[in-house]
């Protein structure tokens, strides 16, 4: 196989996590929230922001110990990270929010920089050991 994981030499595309014509979205005090499945095995994982999320790939915890990690390790890197989450303060907030309200947010599971933080806490795997 290619370092990008495909014998071809061709890129992989992660399938998108969410349903195609956002069946199951439900309205929520921070705004819609779409249902998104696992890649692999579609279990139902729970709900992201429809606003500002361009993409969701997510595995299981079932699939993810079972399979590994299928997508190759591929994470976003820390850059594109704190790009997405200046532009998402900046459409939802006309700005970048300061530290006490980044606090605030933060504390509200259902607001858009708590779901943010937490999609990349989700993603960063494990130091290696």
């Amino acid at each position: 196989m290619s370092n990008n994981g495909s014998e071809s030499g061709a890129p992989l595309i992660a399938p998108d996590s969410r349903t195609k014509a956002g069946t199951g979205a439900k309205w929520t005090p921070s705004g819609v929230v779409v249902p998104i499945y696992c890649a692999q095995c579609a279990k139902p994982g729970g709900f992201v922001p429809e606003e500002n999320m361009t993409f969701v790939c997510w595995l299981c915890d079932d699939c993810y110990h079972t399979h590994g990690d299928v997508f190759g390790g591929t994470v976003i890197p820390d850059e594109v990270f704190w790009a997405e989450l200046k532009a998402a303060q900046e459409a939802r907030y006309g700005r970048e929010l300061t530290a006490d309200e980044l606090r605030v947010q933060l504390d509200d599971p259902n607001s858009l920089i708590s779901t943010l933080a937490r999609s990349r806490a989700d993603m960063t795997p494990p130091p290696s050991q």
